[in-house]
């Protein structure tokens, strides 16, 4: 029942809230309730009059909640109506369209980056058409230039923001964590959905899109206490580490059975551009190649190889990586040098086309860890590979060796 206290009255009210579930014209379905624009309608349903709600912007992201003109429904019935003539800026489908998943966290998103209503109207249809193939029917019953930050939303702030400090502002670090759980879900969500054969993968995306409560549950947080942020930051601390363990997991078993992260995410991401230079380890040419993914949301994935030596470098996002894995053979085992780690990340070390599962724990501290030869069968061509997943940045380290069958 949380979502449906926070439509009751408030004296700060948050400033947007997504409304996700089963709906029409003249209703959308929370919980056990309904949400509807009539008092008659209530003498039959349990409910909740939209009147109640005092937010300045609305996503009804229901089916046919905007549709208008073309409706069988009365407009007194109509929920959208009713919320625009309140003065709200309302955003919604005008035909019956599917749950699209990350709608609602791509709307809270660009809700937090400032950005105005009629530019975000136009990335959700943008999102649904280049990532679903669907043809956008959102639209906005409002203002397109009103935005978080403008003179209108400043008396809705908390009045005494005192208690916080720039350095430790826990607002900045909701709407942090906030925007890596998206980020995160992108990916999840990319990668899921082309992985079809793995339930377990699945399972994941379908939670993280439940998630789409964020976007009420932060704007809600952030204009109200300091207590209230505390406890969603740590809701969505737990978000982020499940969802990280979660995409190490699909890239471990991908990886495992002799797969590349570059047939699970960039496969249906569009060649931005490729670049020459030098090798880390040996300095001869290394080709690295850009991949923009279709839609909003999630990193970008770049691949950066060498032929020589056999270094490969994975990564999902925007940030440097500088650092290598080496591998020594000896006649019983596989000697792995690790480097140091970002201590906030989920990291294994694996090799290519299996053999360890989901492989074994990389180290905060880097250092050395052997792989039994004999164990694990390991001969002829092997390549290891060092994962790492922070936020929502994904990196991984490969190197490519060739191990005799009889080493004396």
């Amino acid at each position: 029942m949380a979502e449906v206290l926070l439509l009751q009255e408030s004296p700060n009210p948050p400033f947007a809230i997504s409304l996700t579930n089963h709906g029409a014209e003249h209703c959308i379905v929370l919980e056990d309730r309904w949400i509807v624009a009539d008092e008659d309608v209530l003498q039959s349903v349990k409910g909740i009059l939209s009147s109640r709600i005092s937010s300045p912007v609305i996503l009804l992201n229901a089916c046919g909640s905007l549709r208008l003109g073309d409706s069988c429904v009365p407009k007194k019935y109509s929920v959208a109506a009713a919320l625009a003539e309140s003065g709200a800026n309302v955003i919604g489908p005008m035909r019956i369209v599917p749950i699209f998943p990350g709608l609602a966290s791509l709307f809270s998103t660009l809700i937090l980056s400032g950005e105005p209503l009629g530019r975000i109207v136009n990335a959700l249809n943008f999102h649904i058409e280049e990532a679903y193939g669907e043809r956008g029917a959102y639209h906005l019953l409002g203002d397109p230039t009103f935005a978080l930050g403008s003179d209108t939303v400043v008396a809705l702030l908390p009045k005494e923001p005192k208690s916080y400090t720039q350095d430790i502002c826990p607002v900045q670090k909701s709407v942090a964590a906030l925007e890596a759980c998206i980020n995160l879900f992108e990916v999840l969500d990319r990668c899921g959905a082309w992985d079809a054969g793995s339930k377990a993968a699945m399972e994941s995306v379908f939670e993280a899109h439940r998630t789409g409560v964020l976007s009420t549950r932060a704007k809600h947080a952030i204009l109200d206490s300091p207590d209230s942020v505390t406890i969603l930051k740590d809701y969505l601390d737990g978000a982020v580490s499940h969802f990280s363990t979660t995409l190490v997991d699909l890239v471990s078993t991908c990886i495992g059975a002799g797969q590349w992260i570059g047939s699970l995410y960039a496969q249906f991401s569009a060649e931005r551009d490729g670049s020459w230079g030098a090798c880390a380890r040996c300095s001869d040419e290394a080709i690295t190649i850009r991949f923009k993914p279709f839609g909003l949301g999630g990193g970008h994935f770049s691949r950066t190889e060498c032929d020589r030596c056999g270094t490969t470098i994975d990564k999902i996002g925007n940030h440097v990586v500088d650092e290598l894995i080496s591998v020594n053979v000896t006649p019983t085992e596989l000697e792995i040098f690790l480097p140091k780690r970002r201590v906030d990340g989920i990291a294994r070390v694996l090799i290519h086309r299996g053999g360890l599962d989901k492989g074994v724990h990389w180290p905060e501290e880097g250092g050395i860890i052997a792989f039994p030869r004999d164990h694990l069968g390991i001969h002829g061509r092997v390549t290891i590979v060092a994962l790492c997943v922070s936020g929502a940045e994904l990196t991984a380290l490969y190197h490519t060796i060739f191990v005799p069958k009889f080493l004396s």
